[in-house]
């Protein structure tokens, strides 16, 4: 999708930036503390919105179009996962 856009990478951070995208992973990270699979401190925007951020920065910094799975993996289980998991 990001490829037909004229402008993706600000495409990109208008739909990573969005109040939608920060309230949905605040109500994801609501449901995983609820389950015991998060610590209750997860349920803060900026713990929330990191991952995006820094996926963010990966299509920004670089002018990427796409990003490998390899950085998603890294991003998710070296940095994301271990912010938020219950200990």
């Amino acid at each position: 999708m990001l490829k037909r856009l004229k402008r993706p990478a600000r495409a990109c951070r208008d739909a990573l930036l969005s109040r939608y995208a920060r309230t949905t992973w605040l109500t994801l990270l609501g449901r995983a503390v609820d389950r015991g699979e998060a610590r209750p401190g997860a349920v803060h925007p900026r713990v929330a919105t990191v991952a995006l951020d820094l996926l963010r920065h990966e299509y920004l910094t670089h002018g990427l179009t796409t990003v490998d799975d390899a950085v998603l993996a890294e991003i998710v289980d070296e940095v994301y996962l271990p912010l938020v998991r219950r200990s």
